[in-house]
Parts: structure tokens; sequence; C-alpha cells
């Protein structure tokens, strides 16, 4: 029968009996049994090998904890390099603050020779503040010198006074209320020769070549209208285009006073002095217009006119060979509020009384113009300006009329 059951497994296309038998996928519950008594009854560990695991796992925690010393003595030495490195930066920046500072030092003392060269090669000269309002008192002084001297006292002829009034309204803008303040006042006479005065030597004698002779100073007026700048705002490119025009005045200036072509009428040098046509003609028609306050004939009246306008004609040659813009203000506000820099008001008193605060409806009289400069003598900052001379402004209280 066993040889029956071997060929019925053949049969079945199994060649071996023990390798072809299936497996079962469970294995038999007898043979986890064996598995785990082999378990429970295993031989233990001995000592030495305990002692050996012991020593392995120590020496493994040590080389982790020399490891993690090597680390931290790396991270110590980076931030004393780091510490140091911040102190050498620091005393480096230090040094180079004072270098920076001497450097600074040097440069501006080389531009302060770049411009005296400049200067110098340029052809204009550097005019001092003190020089120019020494220069202007000192006309101040000799016009009202003179108008108190030929003018004081009250006018006399009152027609002639009228047609003078008519003229002074007319081309030189004093009002008919601030002369006739004027007229009621003893110094009131003298006040308006000096103001008609510095009117005219703003409008004819100052910044307009009159010292070059009359010639000379036509083609510069008529070229210096068409080369001044249109634009008077505070933008850099109007500033700049002033600069460049003060410099052409002044380096023009130089060329004239060099020229040996520079004659008067009687074909004499003008360099020392100015022209006596230019100054006659002046003298001629300020006496002409002065004429009618006359108390009487004085023939000394030209004389001291022909040295006022020379003298005039001296300062603004002297403004000339310089590059700051030097102008002439007698323009007031009938407000009664003046600005304390530019106005040095004198209110004068009023007929049988005390003296009068200014307001709105005091009369006004510029005897003198203020003088500004703009920007320096060697063509720097003309974004600056400086009041030289205060204007001089009387005022009288309004029913002194």
């Amino acid at each position: 029968m066993a040889n029956s059951l071997v060929h019925e497994t053949n049969s079945k296309g199994y060649d071996n009996p023990i390798e072809s038998c299936p497996v079962s996928e469970n294995p038999p519950l007898n043979t986890d049994l064996d598995n785990l008594k082999g378990s429970k009854h295993a031989k233990p560990e001995s000592k030495e090998e305990l002692a050996d695991q012991a020593q392995t796992h120590l020496n493994k925690k040590e080389q982790e904890l020399n490891d993690l010393r090597h680390a931290k003595a790396e991270l110590e030495g980076k931030v004393r390099e780091l510490n140091e490195s911040k102190n050498l930066s620091e005393a480096d920046l230090h040094k180079k603050g004072q270098e920076f500072d001497e450097i600074r030092k040097l440069w501006k003392e080389a531009c302060i020779k770049l411009n005296n060269l400049k200067v110098k090669g340029q052809g204009f000269c550097a005019i001092t503040d003190s020089m120019l309002t020494q220069k202007a008192t000192q006309l101040r002084f000799n016009i009202r010198n003179f108008a108190d001297q030929q003018f004081g006292g009250e006018f006399i002829d009152a027609k002639n006074f009228q047609s003078f009034q008519k003229t002074i309204n007319k081309d030189f803008g004093i009002s008919s209320d601030s002369l006739e303040a004027c007229m009621k006042d003893p110094l009131g006479p003298p006040l308006i020769v000096g103001a008609v005065l510095w009117k005219i030597l703003v409008a004819d004698v100052f910044d307009n070549f009159c010292w070059a002779g009359t010639r000379v100073s036509k083609a510069m007026h008529r070229l210096g209208k068409v080369l001044e700048p249109v634009g008077s705002g505070t933008l850099a490119s109007d500033l700049e285009a002033k600069r460049k025009f003060q410099i052409w005045k002044a380096n023009t200036t130089t060329l004239l006073l060099d020229s040996t072509l520079l004659l008067d009428s009687l074909g004499q040098r003008t360099g020392h002095g100015a022209p006596r046509e230019v100054i006659e003609d002046h003298v001629g028609y300020i006496c002409g217009l002065l004429k009618p306050l006359l108390k009487s004939k004085n023939d000394d009246l030209a004389n001291q006119l022909l040295n006022i306008i020379n003298e005039a004609l001296i300062l603004d040659k002297l403004i000339s060979k310089q590059a700051a813009e030097v102008t002439w203000d007698s323009t007031i506000k009938n407000s009664g509020q003046f600005d304390q820099d530019l106005v040095k008001l004198q209110r004068r008193e009023k007929q049988g009384g005390g003296k009068q605060a200014g307001n709105s409806g005091d009369m006004y009289l510029v005897s003198a113009p203020a003088m500004i400069r703009c920007g320096k003598s060697t063509g720097e900052d003309f974004d600056s300006k400086i009041t030289l001379l205060k204007m001089e402004v009387y005022s009288w209280p309004k029913t002194s009329i």
C-alpha cells in the first residue's frame, strides 16, 4: 500500500517525495515551543563580555565628549578672533577718521590756494566788505554834507519848488506827499537833495562803466543788457548764470583798465581817474535839476558835485573789479513795517508835538539806498546776500502835511 501512495504522489508530478511536499504557511506549534524553550534556557554572557561592552560604550562617550570639547574650543577661538577683529576695526576706523580729517584740512587749504590762483589768473581782485563800506560811507557823508551846506533851511521860492516837484514825481518816483512833508521840516530840503542825488547815481552812474568814458560806457551798457541773466531765482542754474555774468564783468573791467586805447575825449589815460567828459555831463544835469532850489547863485556848487561824481565813479570801478554782485535797494512798502536788518528808520517830529510811531499812513523818504552784496568777490557763494549798509529812511506823520 505504501508503494501505491508513493506512486500516487509521483503521479501528481513530484519527483522527490521530501522536497516536493508543499510546506504549510503556519509552522507546527511544537516547533515554536521548542524555539521558546531554547531562548529561555540560552547561556548568559560572561562578566568579561559585559565589561568589554561597558568599556566600549564608555570609550564611545569619551570620544563624543572630546569631540564636543574640540568643537567648543574652535568656537571660542573664532569668538576671540571676532573680538580681536572688532577691536582692530574700531582702532582702524578711528585712525582712518583722523587721516580723513587731515586730508580734508589739506584739501581746504588747496582749495583756498587754487581760488587765489584763479583770482589772479582771471584778473579780478578780492575786495573786502570793509573796503566797500568805507568808500560808500564816505560818499554818503559827502552827499549829506553837500546837501546841508547848499540847501539847508526852508525853500524860498514856492513856484520854483512846484516846477522841481513835477520833475521829481515824474523822473524819480518821490511822492508829492513826501515832498510836502519834507517842506515843513527844517531838515527836509537837504534830505530831498540827497535822495535825488542817490537816485541819479544808482540809475546813471553805478554799474554802467561810466569810468571808462562815454563811448565805452554806452557799448558796455548795451552788451551787458544782452548778456545779463534773465532769471533771478535761487535755482542752481540761475545762480550759475549770475556767477558767470559777474566774472565776465570783472574780467572785462580788468581788460578795460589795462587797455592803452581807453582814452577820454581829451586823449588822456583814464586808468587813474574818471573821464572829465563823463563827470561834466552828470554835473551839468544835476545843476540844472537843482537850480530851482537854490536861494542864490553859487559858483562852488559845480565843484562840489564834481567831487561827488568822481568819488562815485571810483567806488563803481572798485565794485566792477571784483566778481560779487553789489546792488542798491531803495524799495519801501507803505505798511509801517521794516526789516531791521535792511532799514534804518528815523522818525521826524510832528508839528507842535512829540515823535510819532510809524504806521501805514506815514510819509517816507529814502535818503540813501541800502548796499547789498550777493556772492563773494572771488566768484563764489551767489546763494547768499549780505547787507553792507542799511537803507536810510525818514518818516513823517501824515498829519504834519
